[in-house]
Order: structure tokens, then sequence, then C-alpha cells
């Protein structure tokens, strides 16, 4: 279980409050839930997991873990770039990879019309935001005002009510320690501790609006950049779904130091619903060489239909680049492995001759191409709700999604678990 240790342990931050863990406390947890899903695990037989989310909580990854250690086939979903169409694979590593597999095979599939619609919103948009799939300026100011709720429901309030039982109890800490009592003062020692590090947290805060004010430079669109836009953290799409890379500054640098080699510059936007990181975090962003922090609120369109490239790890701006016939540097592997104008990057090298390719016109594509790509999407990717809260949300009906669901899981038993499994729907 080691390679998949320290995953799980990284994991804990998605408490929220988990950043005042020790090391202990971490460890402790670890091997509580590793001892646990063992057992049951063992004790009730489990033949197969299914995920209808790439695990990304401690208890949910520890499952995972311990069923790829005893050799349990595993399937696991996750939402893609259209609400209620999930990509499949056999392990986290594998997400998404029978998209690029039967693409590179050449096959030419009818497409789903409503990814169609989808598909021709992006390509077409002209960076007002204003098609039906994107967030309009009501709909952005809305997801910030739930992020600030969930933010309150999940750190905040908790951290208050804390801070309130603690100076309720002040006063019998203080008559216990007035009148020699130890009974206890271990408990409430502890107790002021965990809320000096949650006031010490939050202390080391940036919100996005400091960002936007004093972190940020202009775009000049006259030169030569490429484009990367920040994933949220903590979230699956990163971690651990990117890897090495979950750690985003280290693929920053890689590009920024390539891009620098090849006189182009690296613009780099924060998630619009990041609600804060640390500060520290922004100063190592900012103090990287050749690295432009941007606002929010600057059109993310009218900055990737001007940019050189687009670079990240999974987000949506991958696939987007890819209708819109903007090349694409990722540095880590999906549904999009294979697909036209993309190229998978690891270290400064692989950036710098990808870069070099793109400035000598070498990654081209047609929209005919790209089109073909998504019609393979629509019979590789599988319809459902069971991860989205808000289903109204979701672009397929019930019954849609039941069927595909139960298509998927009964093609993996007939192919006999197997890890290699590529999913594909061609019943139509």
């Amino acid at each position: 279980l080691e390679p998949y240790k320290s995953v799980m342990l990284e994991m804990t931050g998605r408490y929220y409050a988990g950043h005042i863990f020790t090391f202990e406390d971490m460890d402790s947890d670890y091997f509580l839930h590793i001892r646990f899903w063992y057992s049951v695990l063992i004790k009730d037989k489990i033949d197969m997991c299914f995920f209808s989310v790439v695990p990304h909580f401690p208890w949910e990854y520890g499952i995972y873990a311990l069923a790829k250690v005893l050799h349990i086939p595993t399937l696991v979903i996750i939402g893609g770039v259209m609400p209620g169409l999930n990509i499949v694979g056999t392990s986290i590593e594998k997400m998404g990879n029978n998209t690029g597999y039967y693409y590179q095979k050449g096959l030419d599939l009818k497409n789903d019309d409503r990814l169609e619609t989808y598909c021709h919103e992006i390509s077409n948009n002209n960076g007002k935001e204003t098609g039906v799939f994107y967030i309009s300026p009501k709909d952005r100011k809305r997801a910030l005002l739930d992020k600030r709720k969930w933010e309150i429901k999940t750190f905040r309030r908790p951290a208050y009510d804390s801070l309130l039982y603690v100076k309720a109890i002040i006063k019998d800490i203080l008559f216990l320690r007035k009148n020699r009592i130890r009974e206890d003062i271990d408990v409430y020692n502890k107790m002021l501790y965990v809320v000096r590090r949650i006031r010490q947290e939050e202390k080391r805060k940036i919100n996005y609006k400091r960002y936007n004010k004093q972190l940020c430079d202009s775009v000049n669109y006259n030169e030569k950049y490429i484009f990367y836009a920040l994933h949220m953290w903590p979230e699956a799409v990163t971690l651990p779904r990117a890897g090495v890379f979950r750690r985003q500054l280290l693929a920053i640098r890689i590009l920024a130091q390539a891009a620098e080699r090849c006189g182009v510059k690296v613009y780099v936007k924060e998630h619009f619903v990041q609600y804060n990181r640390s500060k520290i975090y922004y100063d190592e962003l900012e103090n990287i060489p050749n690295v432009y922090l941007i606002n929010t609120m600057v059109n993310t369109y009218y900055i990737m239909d001007n940019a050189l490239a687009i670079a990240g790890i999974n987000g949506t701006n991958i696939f987007e680049g890819i209708v819109r016939g903007i090349p694409v540097l990722t540095f880590a592997d999906g549904y999009y492995s294979g697909a036209p104008g993309v190229q998978r990057v690891s270290s400064v090298k692989d950036t710098y001759d990808a870069i070099k390719r793109i400035l000598n016109n070498q990654v081209e594509w047609s929209n005919k191409e790209a089109f073909r790509f998504v019609s393979i999407m629509s019979h590789t990717l599988i319809k459902s709700y069971l991860d989205y809260p808000d289903y109204s949300k979701v672009c397929f009906s019930k019954e849609e999604c039941m069927h595909s669901i139960v298509d998927l899981i009964e093609k993996f038993i007939k192919f006999g678990l197997r890890e290699d499994f590529m999913y594909i729907d061609i019943s139509d």
C-alpha cells in the first residue's frame, strides 16, 4: 500500500479542517480506514468495486487502494466536459483511455445531437459567454455565493463554533489551573491548540478579491503566450488524477522554463470559484520566472483564442482547445489522450519540443477531425447522474443514464473484469 499512502495522507486536506492535523493524526486516520475496509473486502468476499466518481476522499481512496493491492477488479467513472457525460476507466491512471484508443483506430461514428450542439456552442462562441452551456454573469455570481456558503458550512462555521466553545470553557480552564486540578486540562489544551491552528490558517489565506487586486498583470495579446488555467484545489481533477502534477506549481515551472527558451510567455489564471489559497502558494507562483498572473474576470475565451497554446492537467479548457482549433499541452492522461492537437508532456525537454512543433506549424487539424473525436466521445463516455446533486443540470434522462450504467457494468463482466477493458457503445 505504500505507493498509495502518500496520496491518501494528502487527501486528509479534503476534510478542510484537516489542515490542522499533525502527521500522527493523519497516520492514525490512514490506518483506521485501511483496517476497517480491509476487513469488509475480505469478510464479504467482494469480487468487484464500482466507483460512481474517482475516489478523492480518504475513505473511498482507501477502498480503491486495497482493491488494487488485493487484485479486485475496479471500474471508475467521473463527470466529463458535459453535465451527465462521464469518463470511464478500470483505474485512475486509465480514465478515458478508451476514447483515444478508438479514435486512433480511425472509427467514424454517429454523433449524439446534444453533444454536437454543446461542441458547436464551444467552437462558435464569440467570447461573450452567452451560450446555453456557458456561465452568465448571473450564474457566475450565484456560483461564487454557493462557494461562499460551502466555505462557511464546511470550514468557517465549525471553526467559529469551536472558538465559541473554547471561550465558554476558558473560565473552567482557569479554575482548574488555579485550583491545581489536573483532570481534563490536556483535553482543553488540545482544543485551544486546534482553534489556534485554524486561526493561523485563516490568516495565511488570500481570497480571490485580493488576488485580483494585488497580484495580477495585464494581458498583452500581441505577444506569443501560453494560457494555463489553474484547477480548483482540492479536487479530484488534480488529486489523485494528476499524479505527481497534483501540485500544479511543478507543471507551471516546467512550462515556464520551456516557454522562456522559445521566447513565449505563460499567463496563469486562477479558477473563478477558488475562494482562497495559501499566501505561500501565490508567492511561489508569482516568483516563477516568465509567469504572469491575470485577473479571474478576464474573458477566458478571448485569452484562449489569442494564445499560442493552452496548457493544463485535466480541465475543460483542454477540450475547448480541441474543438476551437487551439493546440493543447497536457501534463496528465485523460479522455483526450491521442486527440487531435493534444501533446502529452512531463518534462522541460518534452514541453520545449512540443512548443517548437507548434511554432513551426506542425500541430494542425481540421474541424471535421475534431468532431470525429467528439463522435468517438459520445460512444465511449457513459451517461450518468450518480454524482450530480442537482439533476436539473444533467443533459440526459434518468432512463438513458441507468441504461448506460448497466450496459457498462454488463460489458465489463462479459470481458472478464480485465484491466485492459476498453468500453464502447455502438448499439445504435
